[in-house]
């Protein structure tokens, strides 16, 4: 079984212009007021710019032989929880 939640990129590309400028705005403050370094917490936008939407992750799933595949998003597809089942070797999957 597989539950992951995880930052995603948000379908709506003016929302993702928005949803990546306010994680990089609230990382640099964060690094700052907690370390001092405005780059600190940076990562995480930047490592978004060449992820997946959470509705690509859900068919990457299904492609990597997970069946029961759901999900569920929240901030337009920016954060998503996925729950998935993968295929037991030799096991017929039961839907």
């Amino acid at each position: 079984m597989l539950v992951s939640l995880d930052f995603f990129l948000p379908e709506p590309a003016w929302f993702r212009i928005l949803y990546l400028g306010y994680l990089y705005a609230q990382g640099a403050f964060w690094g700052v007021v907690l370390h001092g370094r405005a780059r600190t917490y940076t990562y995480i936008p930047d490592s978004l710019r060449s992820f997946l939407s959470a509705r690509e992750f859900t068919a990457w799933l299904r492609k990597m032989d997970f069946h029961e595949v759901a999900a569920h998003t929240f901030l337009r597809g920016g954060i998503s929880i996925h729950w998935a089942k993968k295929r037991e070797p030799g096991k017929p999957v039961i839907q």
